[in-house]
């Protein structure tokens, strides 16, 4: 059983054991059984999105802030914006419209193809506005890092957008090699830059290296954890809700299986 396929197993018995709680709540308890959950979730909705909103206006002023410093450039044919002062990193700032933020001490330890490297790999951040689902990320690794099992997801997740620009800059002729070597030089300088062109280096290096081998680049089945859990929320108690209140025989006919198989 693949992955794909195992996730899709257990997504499914999830659900029929949601619909199947809700009905037999509603049977039992002559009531909304789902009523605390919404009010739970609701309630985890509304720090996540003002956790998210707090993190978006910061991105928005450290991107209006450095735009007034810098200056825009072309380099290697991709626009940026090149800012005195600011240390060895790359990232993109911006919340929908996203810019390319280089330090000119960058350009200055990388060779021509370790700085296209770099460029190319931030233009895939910017193409899809990486600073908006990063700050979605963050924002749920506030609200449940605390959660081993979630945190680990969650920051899964986050090396998956970076690896997904690197095999974007890979596809743009950008070699595996190149890629790595340009990642640990950035790497090894450091810097306060949260998200940059060195996150998840650890993760990233391996999978260059295989890719510079010639190995097979193993894709990810990771779903977009950053919008999912909002959505969920909202197709289970929209779910709940038809099930437990207007389809009541749903409810009679799970509660005379149950009836059945206790007696």
């Amino acid at each position: 059983m693949n992955r794909r396929y195992a996730r899709g197993v257990v997504g499914v018995a999830a659900g029929i054991v949601l619909v199947t709680g809700c009905a037999l709540g509603a049977r039992v308890l002559q009531t909304d059984p789902i009523m605390a959950m919404e009010i739970v979730a609701g309630i985890a909705l509304v720090v996540w999105a003002a956790r998210l909103s707090h993190d978006l206006r910061r991105a928005h002023q450290l991107s209006r802030e450095l735009a007034s410093r810098g200056s825009a450039v072309s380099i290697d044919g991709i626009v940026c914006c090149l800012v005195p002062g600011l240390q060895a990193q790359a990232f993109v700032a911006g919340v929908f419209r996203p810019t390319i933020y280089v330090g000119p001490a960058l350009l200055d330890v990388l060779n021509a193809d370790e700085r296209r490297a770099v460029l190319v790999h931030e233009e895939h951040h910017r193409r899809t506005l990486a600073p908006l689902r990063g700050a979605s990320l963050n924002a749920w690794l506030v609200l449940l890092g605390p959660l081993g099992a979630v945190r680990r997801a969650l920051v899964d997740r986050q090396a998956d957008l970076e690896r997904r620009a690197d095999a974007f800059a890979m596809a743009n002729g950008v070699r595996a090699a190149t890629l790595a070597s340009a990642l640990l030089k950035v790497d090894a300088l450091g810097g306060s830059v949260a998200v940059a062109f060195s996150s998840a280096a650890d993760r990233r290096i391996e999978s260059l290296l295989q890719a510079a081998a010639g190995q097979p680049r193993a894709r990810s089945e990771r779903l977009p954890y950053e919008w999912l859990p909002p959505i969920a929320v909202a197709v289970v108690a929209v779910a709940c809700h038809l099930i437990a209140a207007s389809n009541p025989w749903v409810a009679d006919a799970v509660g005379r299986v149950v009836s059945g198989l206790a007696s």
